[in-house]
């Protein structure tokens, strides 16, 4: 029967995190292939980035400035746990073998849980481009202002076809 010492103790949480660390590592992970790891020291980040940059032009006259729009979204932190609770018996009965394949499966489990949350967070980042999209073309398609360019710019290709039909009759 061992003796229960914090030394033990200290000897069994770093054999079990080796466990649990290892099994962690080799779960199949394909987040870290796909984005960046930002790392936070808060209970929570808030990202921020500028809007589209606008198209290039000719130089020509005074400059047209442009306003640029800025955005930004908070990510709170999530915290995840799992205890297991070792009998005390199990430990001064040096039955503690057992335990390892816990830790190795609990550490198997963290890495696809990560893999998981990634998953769900591609998922809804591509529904959301796509709603954005169907939106935005629905937005456009009622504003009346397109609907004129659009009409403008109609009017102004059949007209530059007959304009070129009519040379293409003169030289002829």
């Amino acid at each position: 029967m061992a003796v229960v010492t914090s030394s033990l103790v200290s000897a069994l949480r770093v054999g079990f995190q080796r466990e649990f660390q290892d099994a962690l590592s080799s779960a199949p992970s394909q987040w870290d292939r796909l984005s960046t790891r930002v790392p936070s020291s808060s209970a929570g980040n808030t990202y921020g980035w500028i809007g589209q940059f606008p198209k290039l032009r000719e130089w020509s006259g005074d400059r047209s400035f442009k306003n640029i729009k800025e955005h930004g979204y908070s990510v709170m932190n999530n915290l995840y746990e799992a205890t297991v609770d070792i009998p005390r018996t199990a430990v001064e009965d040096d039955d503690i073998g057992v335990y390892a394949p816990l830790f190795r499966e609990m550490g198997y489990a963290a890495g696809l849980h990560r893999q998981v949350l990634f998953t769900i967070g591609l998922v809804l980042f591509v529904f959301i481009m796509i709603i954005n999209v169907c939106l935005t073309r629905i937005l456009k398609a009622g504003d009346p202002e397109v609907k004129e360019k659009k009409k403008a710019a109609r009017q102004e290709k059949l007209a530059g076809k007959k304009e070129a039909e009519r040379k293409e009759a003169v030289t002829l």
